[in-house]
């Protein structure tokens, strides 16, 4: 099923793909600008702006679309990643198009006051406390500091809480006014929809916004890592954990395909497989209660991660060493084909399974755009079949090296 791509005089970018399977359709607007794209001391602000999108303009006041929505059968909501901020919803086909005057109108109409702006400041820091309850967290936030000297991925998307308590709403309108134009969206449609109304309604909702798109800040390119960083969080907590992370390259490198079929070997396509390589060495040998491996599909530079969750009873250096000696094997030893092949398999499977609803497809055509992947998306099934035993071996090799790494060891701090 084929791609429509079109473009308004505006700049704003609108990809339409008919799916006809059911009377369902999903509308996703996507903004080119996340934690990446943030100034030293507002970290959090792309994240605090998403919150902000749904508290209403004068043509849609606050609460209005969630009762709209929902009567036309409909759901809607949002997420933030470092690269990019998602509205999408989700509806009978029939009414679908009616989210392009409601995203029209918050492209350029929101609304908020320093009441409403205070209002989400608590609820944002209700979020990161909850968040700070999960050692995982802990650690994911020390390893992600170590791992970046200066690029703003070593920052959470929900921001430093010194930043969270002096952001104002004077920031977040600049930020909105800045970032929040058509020439900085994509706007996606899937599902039993007709191409040509499509693009007449998008011509009609967002024709008349003027013109305009904010250049993405210059980020800092930092360095590979001369030599592994090692950091270590002590927090209340129950079991020890670990986690290593390597730099790789960002979602356009060629490399990418063989790290997702690296990562696919390691702990089997889309999490934790019984079959892969992790799960057997070290959770049914009963090192770990939980195994993983994922790597990053980013706009800039990201990471290889492994993940652990331990045995109490196991001392973290000893674990470490048993995932050492399971890297070790990969960079050294090439993976035979039954396996590759099962592997391959698994993973072009997984990455089909994640586009089976309208949704998902929506989501990752508007975000493939923005992260320049859009034409790898369509080809990636093949590109994942051409992975051979020596590719996998090779950025083994290249990027799973000890001395570009960062180790990170949570240890439980329990009440006596």
């Amino acid at each position: 099923m084929s791609v429509t791509t079109h473009r308004l005089t505006n700049g704003l970018t609108v990809l339409v793909k008919e799916w006809h399977a059911a009377p369902v359709a999903a509308c996703c607007i996507t903004y080119a600008v996340g934690a990446r794209d943030e100034r030293p001391g507002q970290t959090g602000i792309s994240h605090w702006l998403e919150h902000l999108m749904f508290r209403g303009t004068p043509r849609y006041p606050r609460g209005q679309l969630d009762r709209l929505i929902p009567r036309n059968g409909g759901s809607f909501n949002a997420f933030t990643t470092h690269d990019y901020t998602a509205y999408y919803a989700t509806m009978p086909a029939a009414h679908v198009l009616m989210m392009l005057p409601i995203e029209a109108d918050r492209m350029v109409e929101l609304s908020f006051t320093d009441d409403d702006v205070a209002n989400e400041r608590s609820v944002i820091l209700a979020e990161r406390a909850g968040l700070e309850n999960d050692p995982d967290w802990w650690l994911g936030e020390a390893v992600q500091l170590a791992a970046y000297d200066a690029h703003p991925y070593r920052n959470p998307v929900i921001g430093w809480r010194d930043d969270l308590a002096r952001i104002g709403t004077g920031d977040l309108r600049r930020h909105y006014r800045a970032f929040y134009q058509p020439g900085n969206a994509v706007l996606a449609l899937v599902g039993a929809v007709d191409t040509a109304q499509v693009i007449e309604a998008a011509e009609a909702a967002f024709g008349a916004i003027a013109g305009g798109a904010a250049p993405r800040p210059a980020v800092p390119a930092d360095p590979w890592l001369s030599a592994e960083r090692r950091v270590t969080v002590q927090r209340p907590g129950v079991a020890p954990a670990l986690t290593l992370a390597f730099r790789v390259p960002d979602c356009r490198h060629p490399d990418i395909i063989p790290l997702l079929v690296l990562d696919g070997v390691l702990s089997g396509a889309g999490g934790t497989n019984r079959s892969a390589r992790l799960y057997r060495a070290l959770v049914e040998r009963q090192y770990a209660t939980a195994a993983g491996s994922s790597v990053d599909l980013a706009l800039d530079p990201g990471t290889f991660q492994f993940g652990l969750t331990l045995h109490q009873h196991q001392a973290p250096e000893v674990v470490e060493q048993v995932l050492r000696d399971e890297i070790d094997r990969v960079q050294h030893e090439p993976v035979a084909e039954p396996e590759l092949a099962r592997v391959r398999k698994q993973v072009r499977a997984q990455r089909a399974f994640a586009s089976e609803s309208v949704t998902s497809q929506a989501i990752d055509l508007a975000g493939w755009h923005i992260l320049g992947i859009a034409e790898r998306g369509a080809l990636l099934a093949e590109e994942i079949a051409a992975v051979t035993s020596d590719d996998v071996l090779r950025v083994a090799r290249q990027y799973l090296d000890r001395r570009h790494g960062v180790v990170g060891v949570f240890v439980p701090e329990r009440a006596e």
